[in-house]
């Protein structure tokens, strides 16, 4: 087996493991409002995109297509079998032809050996082509919207500000003090002193009572049962959840759409980063390549025809 036939095969197999490593995770384990699911899948795509592009810059179109089709047959693998996943692979296929067109005649009119074309021609189809797959995954998600949850670490960085607001116009608030703490520091600031009167088990009940009443109508005006153990991250997570499920139960005609189309946006907005950060992978694995004298670069001359008198 000669040396390029093994790199096209390593770029092969290399390509289906990065296939099968973020269809796996995305149906498996991925939050799309975690960060770090998001920065682990993007590093996999930048891993991918930069083993095509360099496919690219090294073989013609018909051979720099093998890793892209293992990448789409690990995807038809795990995704299941549906008929819009084949459909949505095969224009998936297209758009890579087109793009690989383009960066391999941008490279076959070069002049020197560069890899910045493939940031304009090549990368940033392969990403379109990559984030129609995301689209198609996240429209035929099974997602539960009854039950559907954001995680709790997202409103816990957001937790300090609303307490600063809280306490601006609530002064009796102390930062993680639960509902009933709070409802409690508030009689005391209605009735002054309550040390002598805490040991009446009369009004102790009393105030029970009232601190239960308050409980139940927040719970009532929010939609909300509470326990009175919750702190203000907890019950902004509990509203939140509570509405979002609502939102989505009402619209889950068309919230697969909605969802398709939102990943499909988030990951295309990302593109400026990612195609540029794929490009420079590529670019630094050729380096390295040219340094361990795995591929080599060598002068060819080209026959032009021009037009004379």
């Amino acid at each position: 087996m000669t040396k390029p036939k093994i790199f096209q095969a390593a770029l092969i197999v290399i390509s289906f493991i990065l296939s099968l490593l973020i269809w796996r995770y995305v149906a498996n384990s991925v939050h799309i409002t975690a960060a770090l699911d998001v920065a682990w899948i993007a590093g996999l795509v930048i891993c991918f995109m930069a083993v095509v592009v360099l496919a690219l810059a090294l073989f013609p179109i018909r051979v720099a297509a093998l890793p892209f089709i293992s990448f789409l047959a690990g995807f038809l693998l795990t995704a299941g079998a549906r008929w819009e996943y084949a459909a949505g692979a095969f224009v998936s296929f297209l758009l890579f032809l087109y793009g690989a067109w383009w960066a391999r005649d941008r490279m076959d009119n070069q002049l020197n050996t560069s890899f910045y074309d493939f940031t304009r021609y090549g990368a940033p189809q392969i990403l379109t082509a990559l984030a129609l797959l995301f689209a198609l995954i996240g429209y035929f998600y099974p997602i539960n919207f009854a039950t559907v949850q954001l995680p709790e670490k997202t409103f816990e960085y957001a937790a300090p500000f609303a307490e600063t607001i809280i306490a601006s116009f609530a002064p009796v608030y102390k930062p993680g003090m639960t509902l009933d703490e709070f409802f409690i520091a508030g009689a005391e600031a209605s009735l002054g002193n309550l040390g002598d009167v805490k040991e009446n088990a009369a009004v102790k009940t009393l105030l029970d009572q009232e601190i239960k009443k308050q409980r139940e109508g927040l719970s009532e005006q929010i939609g909300i049962k509470l326990t009175g153990r919750e702190k203000l991250p907890d019950i902004v997570s509990a509203i939140s959840n509570a509405y979002l499920s609502r939102y989505l139960t009402r619209y889950r005609d068309i919230a697969p759409a909605v969802i398709a189309i939102s990943i499909f946006l988030g990951v295309k907005s990302l593109g400026l980063i990612i195609d540029r950060l794929a490009v420079l992978l590529a670019w630094v694995l050729a380096k390295m390549l040219l340094a361990l004298n795995i591929i080599r670069k060598q002068k060819t001359t080209v026959d032009k025809e021009v037009l004379t008198i």
